[in-house]
């Protein structure tokens, strides 16, 4: 190399010495260089061709994680109302029973949680509610035989009638006039 950068060699000797040992090295340096470039191209398609398929793998995956979660949440759905809601509906349905007078009305309380416990403090309140009832039944009874007991004792004749025209209760004066 230092022949052919040599300005006081000879044009010859330094075009001699190019051809004979810089040049065949410059080719053989260019033909490495093409490999190594033709070695990294087929390095980068092989590495494009793996990431393509493991990228098609992961969206797989994700499409099945997806459809799995898609499915639990409809389950979960199912679940959450035959566990919350259809409770909930039947308290629902249970409350305008007794609303319309059905005081006889037992829930069933097969669980112990916040729905289970409703459901027990429900039937509670419907045997108060019964309880109560059946205590004003026994009380309005007795003030009406106590009434009909006094009103038969008056000395007028006066006869109470219900909404078709019948004679609930009259004195017994009335009872002998009519």
């Amino acid at each position: 190399i230092p022949l052919v950068t040599n300005k006081s060699a000879s044009l010859q000797m330094r075009q001699a010495a190019y051809f004979t040992k810089l040049q065949p090295l410059f080719l053989e340096i260019k033909d490495l260089a093409q490999e190594i470039l033709m070695m990294n191209q087929t390095n980068m398609v092989e590495e494009n061709t793996y990431t393509k398929a493991l990228a098609s793998k992961v969206q797989e995956r994700m499409l099945i994680a997806i459809l799995i979660s898609a499915c639990l949440a409809i389950l979960f759905i199912y679940l959450a109302q035959k566990w919350i809601l259809k409770p909930i509906n039947l308290l629902i349905k249970s409350t305008n029973e007794i609303q319309q007078g059905n005081l006889n009305l037992v829930l069933e309380t097969k669980s112990k949680d916040e729905i289970g416990q409703l459901s027990g403090s429900f039937n509670d309140m419907a045997a108060s509610l019964r309880q109560a009832r059946k205590e004003d039944n026994i009380n309005l009874l007795r003030t009406r035989r106590a009434t009909e007991d006094v009103f038969k004792a008056l000395p007028t004749a006066m006869a109470v009638l219900d909404l078709d025209g019948r004679v609930e209760t009259s004195t017994e004066t009335a009872q002998k006039h009519f």
